[in-house]
């Protein structure tokens, strides 16, 4: 009586994998971010004993619903300007933010930001104080 119960139980199992198959086949696959839950990147701004601006990390790489946060580190606390400068625009619903007093700027990587799925540069500046870095942020879909 096992043995029948075990050969039944695997022409069960069968169906049902063959089921879930089919169901599985004809469906899109989800994507990349889809798959995971978006991130929130920590970006910093700094300047050097001249006044020269930097920004860590330098690029940047998010996927699309990831959250880009940049805050000025240093003391005594410095205004800054980002904005998108390259002919393929913002990979943000904004082309220009400032964080005043080393407050931050953040934005949310929009959907589409990746240009036909595929992965996209967007040149930015970081204006502070009138001295101009041009890092670079890198999307994925």
């Amino acid at each position: 009586m096992s043995r029948r119960y075990w050969s039944l139980g695997g022409t069960s199992l069968s169906i049902a994998l063959m089921m879930v198959t089919a169901t599985v086949v004809g469906q899109e696959p989800p994507s990349p971010a889809q798959q995971r839950p978006p991130d929130k990147i920590r970006a910093a701004v700094t300047v050097d004993a001249n006044g020269q601006p930097a920004a860590t990390p330098d690029p940047i790489y998010a996927r699309e619903g990831d959250e880009v946060h940049w805050v000025f580190r240093g003391n005594p606390a410095k205004d800054f300007i980002l904005t998108f400068t390259g002919t393929e625009g913002s990979p943000f619903d904004w082309k220009t933010r400032k964080g005043e007093n080393g407050a931050s700027v953040t934005g949310t990587v929009r959907a589409g930001a990746a240009r036909n799925g595929k992965r996209t540069r967007y040149k930015y500046a970081v204006d502070v104080g009138g001295k101009v870095l041009d890092p670079m942020i890198i999307i994925d879909n």
